[in-house]
């Protein structure tokens, strides 16, 4: 995923030997520092980043459902869906 913490001038994002100061409450002090170190339009490039990440998985779990489809509607759904994912890929 394209995260915001790729962006130059950002710091990057915890690595997994940060974890080791998760609280017992399950709570990671390193994310939260993290993404308070970002400016707020960062924050939203990040969370944007991820809501698209979250609508594309989305997209090939479903048409991936409907390749056996058998029915025309299907069909077209799954063909819709996929020029979908197309499209996104494009710049």
């Amino acid at each position: 995923m394209d995260d915001a913490s790729a962006s130059p001038g950002h710091e990057a994002s915890p690595t997994p030997a940060d974890a080791a100061t998760t609280t017992t409450g399950g709570v990671d002090p390193t994310l939260i520092r993290w993404m308070l170190s970002l400016t707020p339009e960062a924050r939203l490039r990040w969370l944007e980043n991820v809501l698209r990440t979250l609508r594309v998985l989305s997209l090939q779990a479903l048409a991936e459902l409907k390749k056996d489809a058998t029915s025309p509607k299907d069909q077209l759904s799954r063909l819709m869906i996929l020029e979908t994912l197309r499209l996104k890929r494009e710049p």
